[in-house]
């Protein structure tokens, strides 16, 4: 049998019907979430200087400041996805992240300045751990 005639399917990619079963699974999903999530995010820290604060229970709050709680969503969704398939550090580097975005939001929001260095470090710790883990699988 050559390369090109190699059965690459499993029974368990078809249906009932025999159609074959085209669904993406969560390594796939989790980079979307994330980029979806930096991607939305994105969007409302540029759309930050053309709008007006938000008003969230008498507090005003600016669109930057939600641009950092939407960043850490995608991350924290996609840390989620890749601690359900088994990849642990892949999901706590980006859980990390998540986390450092959430500090930089409440840190902007409430002008706290430990706040804000605790989380630019903790987004600083994340890059340099993805930076190690693409590395190492180079």
């Amino acid at each position: 049998m050559t390369d090109e005639e190699e059965y690459r399917f499993s029974p368990e990619d078809f249906d009932d019907d025999g159609e074959l079963i085209d669904e993406p699974d969560d390594e796939t999903l989790a980079p979307l979430l994330i980029v979806g999530g930096l991607g939305a995010g994105l969007v409302l820290f540029f759309a930050d200087p053309l709008v007006d604060p938000v008003d969230v229970g008498g507090t005003a709050i600016a669109l930057r400041d939600v641009s950092a709680f939407v960043f850490a969503g995608g991350l924290f969704g996609g840390s989620g996805m890749y601690l359900r398939e088994g990849n642990r550090t892949l999901g706590a580097v980006h859980a990390l992240a998540g986390l450092g975005w959430v500090l930089l939001g409440i840190g902007g929001m409430r002008s706290n300045d430990v706040l804000f260095a605790v989380g630019g470090g903790a987004l600083v710790a994340g890059a340099i751990a993805l930076i190690v883990l693409v590395r190492r699988s180079a």
